[in-house]
Parts: C-alpha cells; sequence; structure tokens
C-alpha cells in the first residue's frame, strides 16, 4: 500500500493534468471572461490558485497549516508557469528524504483544504471554457498518463 506521501505525490501530478488540460490552447479572451454576479475571471482564479500553493508549500515548511501573503496579481501566461512550479517545489518536499519528519495529519489538512480547493477552481476554469465556447478536449482522467514528479501537460 502507498504511503501518504506517494498519494500526495500524486495528488499534486493530477492537479497539474487536470490543470493543464483547463488551459491549454485557451483563447486569450478567455483569461478576462467575467461569470457575471461578482465570480472571478479565469485570471483571478489561477492567481487564486497560486495562493492555494504558496499556503500549501508554506505548511509543510513550518510544518503546520500556513498562510502566507496573497501574492501580486500576474498575467495568465506568469500565474499558469507559477502553478506548475509551484506544484513541482511541494512535491520536491516529499521526495523519501522528507517522509519521516512529515507531520501526516497535515498533510490530511492539505488534501482536504487547499488541495481540494485547488481542485475545484480547475472544474470552474473547466467550466468557464464551455461557458466560452472553448471548450477542453475529452479525456479519461481514469486512464490519463499521470506520473508523479509531472505536473505540466500541456504539450502532450
Amino acid at each position: 500500500m502507498q504511503n501518504k506521501h506517494n498519494v500526495l505525490r500524486h495528488l499534486l501530478a493530477t492537479l497539474g493534468y487536470r490543470f493543464s488540460m483547463a488551459v491549454k490552447n485557451a483563447e486569450p479572451g478567455f483569461w478576462l471572461f467575467h461569470p457575471g454576479n461578482n465570480a472571478a475571471t479565469p485570471i483571478q482564479l489561477v492567481n487564486h490558485m497560486n495562493h492555494l500553493l504558496l499556503n500549501t508549500e508554506a505548511a509543510l515548511i513550518n510544518n503546520e497549516v500556513t498562510r502566507v501573503p496573497k501574492p501580486e496579481q500576474e498575467p495568465h501566461h506568469v500565474a499558469v508557469a507559477e502553478v506548475f512550479e509551484a506544484l513541482d517545489r511541494i512535491d520536491r518536499k516529499l521526495l523519501p528524504t522528507a517522509e519521516e519528519t512529515t507531520n501526516h495529519a497535515l498533510i490530511d489538512a492539505l488534501i482536504q483544504g487547499p488541495l481540494s480547493d485547488f481542485l475545484t477552481h480547475v472544474g470552474q476554469l473547466n467550466m468557464i471554457r464551455r461557458i466560452t465556447g472553448d471548450p477542453i478536449s475529452a479525456t479519461s482522467y481514469f486512464t490519463a498518463p499521470i506520473i508523479a514528479g509531472k505536473f505540466n501537460y500541456s504539450n502532450d
């Protein structure tokens, strides 16, 4: 049976895969689309997702739930690249050498908190893609070629 580190690493890779599919070949107008009722634009969502990952990374460094200040809002090409970089940094903190020092209750909190929130926002990005007439390509997530340690599937 896999330990929590391996499961979390696979979850991070899954987040990277699903995020890649949500932003891959998005039309330029997509990033500033306003869904209405004060809902976030796609670029606002991606910047928020980066903040979630910064909080996740800080929690792993400090071995406790940690909130970091919100970063500056970045343009979409920068924000998307930062998501992949943050996923990679978090993954490196989970490599086998860190396994014995990680608080396993913290991993549970990260999964039920910021990482689940991240996945929710991936779904919102997918929904906005469909609303704007640019849906993502159909894929089987069950059989997707997700590999721990790989996050950017945009060129696959």
